[in-house]
């Protein structure tokens, strides 16, 4: 324990400053498609990662942007780091939601949900700055600026960039006891849509009833959850007709699917469009569309990471107990660039999405160190 003690010093002298740059960016709001918010926050990263010596690029796209912050140093090793500056809260949150410290818990927009995360890198790289550390070939820090609405601007720069590197840090927030994730499931957002024949209700015969054909679609797609698996699909938004006395020629509807494996993708996709192309209802047509986000399973690869990292926390006498998480982030689409992936590595937080969204700020000198120690150790 010891010979952790000096850094964690550090760490905790650093407190006070990481929850001051903390408030700087839960106090500019940038809701996911927010350009000008998401700009202004990218502008202040700029400043701070230019002031530890990085070449910075801000690459805007239509609603946002992403920032690339490259560090060279004289190593080999070639170290990812990934947050995103988007947020679900809706602009004017900070007027009922503000950014606040309360028995030892912050609490604001966005303040695990990632900005937290962000912070918390930056603080990595400057106790790296500060020890005159820089053996590693390239330290690459991505802010993306989408990742709330499924990264459809960021997917690819984040898959190029992760596989070019060595290993992939993700600064979602991590549970208890500096518990990083080690493997997150899969999401598939699938929109099911019947075309039928309108007409009279009266003279229903002559038409084609959408609605009716989706709630053939429906039971079907829920038989095809399995608990063991640990697989779901669940019918969630449903919209069909207009008025009552007419027969709906469209039906409409969102199905979230959850999976833990690309089997139980396949598996559910083929029967979903099986379904689709066999409607029960004469005189329909079904068109199944999904986006999928792929499964970030259980693998050897972050699993030795997260060993080296329950050794850095032992290093202080701390504990490391990692979780599995049902949720996606950005590491589920590194995972199948083959380059190692680890998530949950900023502090610690709770209720992530709501008004009580908030992170223990007593687990930050602890986890400033773990994330410090780990760039060392990769």
């Amino acid at each position: 324990m010891e010979k952790g003690m000096p850094l964690l010093q550090k760490c905790t002298a650093y407190t006070e400053a990481v929850l001051n740059d903390l408030k700087t960016l839960v106090e500019i709001e940038t809701p996911t498609g927010y350009a000008e918010g998401i700009l202004a926050e990218q502008k202040v990263l700029r400043t701070w990662f230019e002031q530890l010596g990085a070449i910075v690029d801000i690459r805007p796209f239509d609603g946002g942007a992403n920032l690339i912050a490259s560090l060279k140093g004289t190593g080999t090793k070639k170290l990812m780091l990934l947050a995103h500056a988007d947020t679900v809260f809706k602009r004017g949150t900070l007027a009922h939601n503000p950014y606040r410290i309360e028995n030892g818990k912050v609490y604001g927009p966005g303040c695990i949900d990632c900005k937290g995360g962000i912070v918390l890198g930056l603080y990595a790289l400057k106790l790296l700055k500060g020890q005159g550390y820089t053996d590693y070939g390239t330290i690459t820090f991505l802010v993306n600026g989408d990742e709330e609405t499924g990264s459809d601007a960021s997917r690819a720069l984040i898959v190029e960039l992760a596989g070019k590197h060595d290993a992939v840090l993700v600064l979602e927030a991590s549970k208890k006891n500096h518990g990083a994730c080690l493997a997150r499931g899969g999401l598939g957002q699938a929109t099911v849509t019947v075309h039928g024949v309108t007409c009279h209700a009266c003279r229903y015969e002559q038409g084609a009833n959408a609605l009716e054909e989706m709630a053939h679609q429906i039971l079907q797609l829920r038989t095809l959850s399995d608990k063991e698996a640990q697989s779901s699909v669940s019918c969630t938004v449903c919209r069909s007709g207009e008025v009552a006395n007419a027969i709906p020629d469209t039906a409409v509807c969102q199905v979230d699917i959850r999976y833990k494996t690309q089997q139980e993708y396949d598996r559910i996709v083929t029967a979903a469009r099986n379904f689709a192309e066999h409607p029960l209802v004469p005189g329909t047509k079904v068109e199944f569309f999904i986006k999928a986000h792929p499964a970030f399973p259980e693998n050897p690869a972050t699993k030795a990471m997260a060993d080296k990292l329950k050794a850095i926390y032992a290093e202080i006498g701390e504990s490391m107990e990692p979780v599995t998480s049902p949720g996606i982030s950005d590491a589920n689409y590194i995972y199948p660039t083959g380059t190692p992936v680890i998530d949950g590595l900023s502090f610690a937080g709770f209720n992530s999405h709501s008004d009580q969204e908030g992170g223990d700020a007593a687990s930050i000198p602890s986890h400033l160190y773990g994330l410090t120690r780990f760039l060392q150790e990769l």
